[in-house]
């Protein structure tokens, strides 16, 4: 049964997310099909910017066990502080891929990523939330 609360309770950070998402959306429809996923990266990265959306690229996260480290990750977008933005350029979306949101969110103590996938057929966005 869904209630008043269900159809308009918020998910975590609904106006941000909705916000990239459409960026999202904008870089693909600004760069086209076929690309590499630093075309779609930098023009994500322009838009961002033109936006006044505050943002790290090319993030580095280190996993540290017994105060070594014993690997390291590079995530593609931090906005905000908040939310994870991973971009992938082929044609299917992988365990790994979602795996790999997953884990930059735990390194960062984060809730929320948006792994956009580009593919011949426009781009397809997941959230992942935990």
């Amino acid at each position: 049964m869904i209630t008043d609360k269900d159809q308009t309770e918020e998910y975590y950070e609904a106006e941000l997310s909705r916000r990239l998402i459409g960026l999202i959306f904008k870089t693909q429809n600004s760069t086209g099909k076929g690309f590499a996923e630093r075309v779609y990266q930098k023009v994500f990265e322009n838009i961002l910017n033109s936006e006044n959306i505050s943002f790290n690229k090319e993030l580095y996260c280190d996993k540290v066990v017994d105060g070594k480290i014993v690997g390291s990750y590079r995530l593609d977008f931090l906005i905000e502080n908040k939310i994870v933005v991973e971009f992938k350029v082929r044609d299917s979306v992988y365990q790994q891929d979602i795996s790999q949101i997953l884990y930059y969110l735990a390194f960062k103590n984060l809730r929320l990523g948006l792994l956009a996938h580009f593919t011949n057929n426009g781009v397809k966005i997941k959230r992942l939330i935990v």
